[in-house]
């Protein structure tokens, strides 16, 4: 035994209402980051009084997790998409470019950093700006997005790509999906033969 307490340890408050034994502690946190914007450090006593588990568990699930912020947010806060398929087309220059706008521009309290993927590599490069998240721009169409969040005003929503027919591979049609796994399969066994 290692002496580390996982769920089963933590007692029953830390369980989900459905007592399927998943604790609850992030949800526990998203409540206070949403009502608050971030989790001030007195603000995670409730979580861990509310579930009887030690504030440190409830410190060390906040600090883990990227999207827990544990300090006010900025006004306006940026997060340019730096993995691959966004480097490519140029997100580095992108970055570059607004952060020159936004230091010329004398915005203060902005906020222009790298982010990981935003799921939007068919609309690289991307960014995600005061959590909306937006896709197929240009160091033209960011400023104006960062101008837009600095006078308050409304980022468009997420743009949404219309279903372009059935998938090569779906595991849910049925019989198709059924004889598409086989294949699949089969292939990938015979590959491994010829090797």
């Amino acid at each position: 035994m290692t002496g580390l307490r996982g769920p089963a340890q933590l007692g029953s408050a830390a369980r989900s209402p459905g007592a399927d034994g998943v604790p609850i502690i992030i949800d526990e946190l998203r409540a206070v980051q949403s009502e608050q914007g971030y989790l001030p450090a007195d603000a995670l006593r409730m979580p861990a009084d509310r579930l009887q588990i030690p504030l440190y568990h409830v410190q060390g699930v906040a600090s883990f997790f990227p999207h827990f912020r544990l300090a006010p947010p900025p006004a306006v806060d940026g997060g340019v998409c730096a993995d691959m398929t966004c480097h490519l087309p140029g997100a580095a220059a992108l970055r570059s470019a607004v952060e020159t706008h936004v230091n010329a521009a004398g915005h203060a309290g902005v906020v222009v950093r790298a982010a990981s993927c935003l799921g939007q590599c068919d609309r690289a490069p991307a960014a995600a700006m005061n959590e909306a998240i937006l896709g197929r721009l240009t160091s033209q169409s960011l400023a104006a997005h960062i101008d837009t969040a600095v006078a308050g005003g409304r980022l468009p929503g997420p743009e949404l790509s219309p279903r372009r027919g059935p998938l090569l591979l779906d595991p849910y049609d049925g019989d198709r999906g059924r004889s598409q796994r086989r294949r699949t399969a089969t292939a990938g066994l015979a590959a491994l033969e010829l090797s």
